[in-house]
């Protein structure tokens, strides 16, 4: 389990159980994996839709597993010679990312989105020559041997940059990440959410990018606690 602490909440990640104090607290559930059974009265359920890779399958069964095209822009990154590698400066990422996220309309970071995850926080990136493609932001989770995307970005809207090198470097970068976590003993990789609404056209859209670099999907669960479903009705009220 990922344990983070926000400004008024605590985040709990992976989950199988629930923590009886933790009804008289101000905790969010994420991806929680205990029986639904067990959970008590009082909890708010958000059910949503996830797909989860399984990392113990070989690399060459990870690529062949991918869509036609991903798995060729897959090899055309590596033909170009285009660079995987882990980083650490979480003010580095945290710049790149607001770039794109306001060239998108995507709501900006700032360094404590990364540091609440203490060390279960990887990140990556891709480049070609010095120049920044895309990079990522991964949870860690060393206990149930799962990890899962948290943030990615890209150049993509820098006209000044090839889109087609972007891209394939944005899949490239996915691919050599799975080689890191299975090093790292990592055995399931988690996209965090896949919208399968055709409604939701954008959402949907990186939905259907996500499952062409795999992922067999799957029911995830979100639990609010008591208090902090309270918290989020009376900012309701308040802010309407």
């Amino acid at each position: 389990m990922i344990i983070a602490k926000e400004k008024i909440y605590t985040l709990k990640i992976n989950a199988r159980k629930i923590s009886f104090w933790d009804r008289f607290k101000v905790v969010n559930y994420s991806d929680y994996r205990g029986e639904e059974s067990s959970i008590p009265s009082g909890y708010k359920k958000l059910k949503g839709t996830t797909a989860t890779i399984n990392l113990t399958q070989s690399m060459d069964e990870l690529l062949a597993n991918m869509h036609s095209t991903t798995r060729n822009e897959v090899r055309r990154a590596q033909k170009e010679g285009i660079i995987v590698e882990q980083v650490h400066d979480k003010k580095a990422f945290v710049d790149y990312y607001n770039a794109f996220a306001k060239e998108k309309g995507l709501s900006t970071i700032n360094v404590t989105h990364l540091t609440k995850y203490g060390k279960n926080l990887m990140l990556a990136q891709a480049r070609f020559n010095e120049h920044i493609l895309s990079m990522h932001a991964t949870m860690i989770d060393d206990e149930e041997k799962i990890a899962g995307l948290l943030y990615s970005c890209s150049t993509r809207l820098d006209e000044s940059v090839d889109k087609k090198m972007v891209g394939w470097a944005n899949r490239y970068l996915h691919y050599k990440e799975f080689e890191m976590l299975k090093e790292m003993g990592m055995t399931q990789y988690e996209w965090c959410g896949v919208c399968m609404d055709p409604n939701k056209p954008e959402r949907y859209s990186i939905g259907q990018f996500k499952l062409k670099i795999g992922g067999e999907i799957r029911e995830d669960l979100t639990l609010r606690s008591p208090l902090f479903s309270l918290l989020l009705r009376l900012k309701g009220k308040l802010n309407g």
